[in-house]
């Protein structure tokens, strides 16, 4: 998201067909650590002469530093509308979910993933909203969630996973370069279904 409207320097610089000049960049935090830096990394090799200066916070401070032209753009992960805002949707992703309990299932019922002890984002975080959202996409209640931990902090929860005290639900491609998720196969089937997803770091 980013304001309507932009200052007479900013204006100027794009006048004069030289992209230059310092972009500040506010990121919810799994935004920030997960999806950005290798955006901004690209970015920068495009545009050398942009100094990139990205900070995280949470949703609504990112939309009031908008508003008050403390930053130029904003990432969050829940959707929302402000007359003042040009609001664009820049990645959608199924909601995965972690294998680590579930072992070699290829697919796994609404009932098997009730059932399952999961460790999310504190509830009214972006991440926990979206997430919710997905699940209510296929016909899904997040109330049925056997929530067994809230943690605030995103690789916190990953270390948690791995420890092996629980699954989670995430909204974006795995951190590391090969790993099995689950992804919600239609809307209708009412299972999931084991998909792989691969990058390059």
């Amino acid at each position: 998201m980013c304001r309507t409207t932009r200052s007479s320097k900013k204006d100027l610089t794009l006048l004069s067909g030289s992209i230059h000049g310092d972009l500040f960049i506010g990121a919810s935090l799994t935004i920030g650590e997960h999806l950005l830096p290798f955006a901004l990394g690209k970015f920068k090799q495009e545009y050398p002469q942009v100094n990139l200066i990205m900070k995280i916070y949470n949703s609504k401070q990112i939309i009031h530093k908008i508003i008050d032209e403390q930053i130029d753009l904003g990432f969050i992960e829940a959707p929302m509308f402000h007359p003042s805002l040009i609001v664009k949707p820049f990645m959608e992703d199924a909601g995965n979910m972690d294998n680590s309990i579930i072992g070699e299932k290829d697919t796994i019922t609404p009932d098997e993933l009730f059932s399952l002890p999961f460790i999310l984002r504190e509830e009214g975080s972006g991440t926990r909203q979206v997430m919710e959202a997905t699940l209510k996409t296929h016909h899904l209640n997040p109330e049925n969630l056997n929530i067994v931990l809230e943690l605030e902090n995103t690789e916190s929860i990953k270390a948690t996973v791995e420890s092996g005290i629980g699954c989670r639900l995430s909204l974006y491609q795995p951190f590391k370069r090969t790993k099995t998720w689950y992804t919600a196969k239609n809307k209708t089937s009412g299972t999931y279904s084991q998909k792989k997803f691969l990058y390059g770091t």
